[in-house]
């Protein structure tokens, strides 16, 4: 019997698919030609309702090493919830740069389908040097996916004139399922793909079962009815302390967000009092709950590349960088 939690987007045409349970971390895989590609996907796009970007066709006929597999993302579905998916790991490359996408600078890590890919052997040769310019199915191809990622569901949701785009980020909802953090099966999986140590394991289903009980929340309130700025004027290659977190929470408001931004307790106060480089600027996002790209009129900043461990989000893969507001933080001599 078919699961009713999986929505239905038409049949997939495999040809031997990839298992997780075939792979570890560290293997090659190599990314399948465009007209490939274009035989795996549905007429939506997506492979079990997973977007197969434009961004990613510049990587068909390359190799990559596993880098680690997404079993559990935060979605939006309304709400954000950890939610799993199947046969998705993420590869050794670069974020996506939102090209195809307004020029979103969120630089989620892209998501691949085991679908999307087949073996290679270390010692193998990139098939090609492939450009999504480079032959006939892929410049078919991207002129298909370009289309498709313009405009959401979400987009009548709001009366917005903005710019609405689809990606990976705003069907991870469609694209996985909801499991119980209680299911401690899912957990054995993190252990045997990711290698998730049990200690880690132990001390999250601790944590977990001490906030349900004592109903805490992941947030810490602030006095601020209206957040404060600093426009420092930051710059890639600056050099900034972030402040203590007695600071920090001068300048959140009951949400423990700054102008919109939440400051995240769990995995950002171990940063404080560092000194560390910037390393983006970010003014310009995708709304994951409606797909629209918004301008941020206070600019978020990047240092280090940090991103979400996971260890707090029931190990969840997708390591979203670290957005910190320049009020957050103080410039450092060189």
């Amino acid at each position: 019997m078919p699961d009713a939690s999986q929505p239905n987007h038409g049949p997939t045409r495999r040809s031997a698919p990839l298992q997780a349970d075939q792979l570890s971390r560290g293997d090659w895989l190599q990314v399948k030609s465009a007209a490939a590609i274009g035989d795996v996907i549905d007429i939506d796009g997506t492979t079990d309702g997973l977007p197969f970007m434009p961004e990613m066709l510049q990587f068909c006929g390359k190799r990559f090493q596993i880098s680690h597999f997404a079993n559990k993302v935060c979605a939006n579905v309304g709400t954000v919830e950890i939610r799993n998916l199947q046969n998705v790991v993420v590869l050794k490359m670069n974020r996506c740069d939102g090209c195809f996408h307004g020029h979103c600078q969120m630089a989620c890590e892209l998501l691949w389908k085991l679908d999307w890919l087949e073996q290679s052997p270390p010692e193998a040769q990139d098939s090609s040097p492939a450009t999504s310019g480079q032959s006939p199915e892929a410049s078919q191809l991207i002129v298909k996916l370009v289309k498709l990622s313009a405009g959401t569901a979400g987009q009548n949701k709001t009366k917005s004139s903005g710019q609405f785009f689809r990606c990976q980020a705003t069907e991870l909802g469609a694209a996985s399922r909801q499991s119980s953090p209680l299911h401690f099966g899912q957990y054995f999986v993190d252990r045997k793909t990711n290698g998730t140590s049990w200690s880690s394991i132990s001390e999250f289903i601790a944590r977990m079962l001490i906030k349900k009980a004592l109903r805490l929340s992941d947030s810490i309130a602030g006095p601020c009815k209206r957040t404060p700025v600093d426009p420092l004027g930051l710059q890639v290659d600056d050099r900034v302390k972030v402040k203590p977190i007695e600071e920090i929470l001068k300048t959140l408001d009951a949400r423990g967000c700054n102008r919109g931004l939440w400051f995240d307790p769990a995995e950002m106060q171990t940063f404080c009092g560092r000194t560390l480089t910037v390393t983006r600027r970010i003014d310009r996002i995708i709304d994951e709950g409606t797909g629209e790209l918004l301008e941020m009129k206070v600019p978020a900043i990047v240092l280090n590349e940090t991103h979400c461990s996971g260890i707090h989000r029931r190990f969840c893969s997708r390591a979203m960088l670290h957005f910190w507001r320049e009020v957050w933080l103080e410039p450092v001599d060189c």
